[in-house]
């Protein structure tokens, strides 16, 4: 949806009880500078006090995307003040303002045949002008074939399994493969963790299954990979994320200990990438 600032009056926006003044927008528009904010479209009222200002302040902070507008209310659209002040003050700030527009560069009006509007909208330098045409046929700018790095980091269709998915870092990286767009398996050593994390995701629209497995044994990795493959035809993303750790000083760690910790974060490891492979 296109972003729009604040309206600066009532009458641009009725939700307003009360006119919003270019000196509260002005105040406003600084701090969302600050955070980086661009907007595809901006309302000024020319006959409102400081305009250029706020005018100024949306230009020169990069506040409007390129190709953005901004529609500047002249004092044609205020019928209810007194054609005298109109005449006066109001028309002296009006004018002043289309003297700006009209001044800078950055910018080109669009027709639109609405009694006391402007439109204006956001261009490229005309240094850049030229060689626009070549920037959009370049995959950085316009992303291969079209698509940008979001939709190209897209795992629709995708399968995916997550070995220790049961908690922790695996349970995230469930849910993020799965948002993504893949079906993922939660494998884990306590059946019950990969259920709850397997319910978490159906609870999200994402097809998933709950294993269970002790991957430093074979037969377990072998059954979990050929359960995957035999279910949804293959295994495209191995997510080998199981791993103990006894938490014990070095002189204290016993051989067992060493022996368990290894059969699980690297013979299992690599009795996953291997089974993965040959399926």
């Amino acid at each position: 949806m296109p972003r729009v600032t604040h309206s600066v009056t009532a009458a641009i926006n009725p939700a307003c009880p009360q006119p919003f003044t270019i000196d509260a927008a002005y105040a406003a528009s600084i701090k969302l500078a600050a955070s980086g904010e661009q907007y595809d479209m901006v309302f000024i009222d020319a006959t409102e006090e400081n305009p250029i200002n706020y005018y100024n302040l949306i230009m020169n902070s990069n506040m409007l995307k390129m190709d953005g507008v901004i529609c500047v209310q002249n004092v044609s659209a205020n019928e209810t003040r007194s054609q005298e002040h109109i005449n006066d003050e109001m028309g002296l700030r009006s004018q002043e303002m289309t003297d700006v527009i009209n001044a800078d560069t950055r910018v080109k009006q669009v027709a639109l045949p609405v009694e006391g509007i402007t439109v204006i909208k956001r261009s490229p330098p005309s240094h850049l002008a030229a060689t626009m045409k070549e920037i959009a046929a370049d995959d950085v700018f316009r992303g291969l074939n079209g698509r940008c790095i979001l939709d190209r980091l897209r795992l629709d269709g995708k399968v995916a399994y997550v070995t220790g998915g049961g908690q922790g870092i695996g349970r995230a990286f469930a849910h993020a493969l799965g948002e993504a767009g893949a079906k993922v398996a939660v494998v884990d050593l306590v059946l019950e963790k990969a259920e709850a994390v397997a319910h978490e995701l159906h609870l999200k629209g994402i097809q998933s299954v709950a294993m269970t497995a002790d991957i430093s044994k074979e037969k377990d990795v072998k059954r979990v990979v050929d359960t995957i493959v035999t279910n949804w035809g293959k295994i495209d993303i191995a997510c080998n994320n199981a791993g103990i750790n006894m938490n014990s000083a070095s002189e204290n760690t016993t051989l067992d200990e060493w022996d368990k910790t290894f059969d699980v974060n690297l013979r299992g490891l690599f009795m996953c990438c291997q089974v993965r492979v040959k399926n």
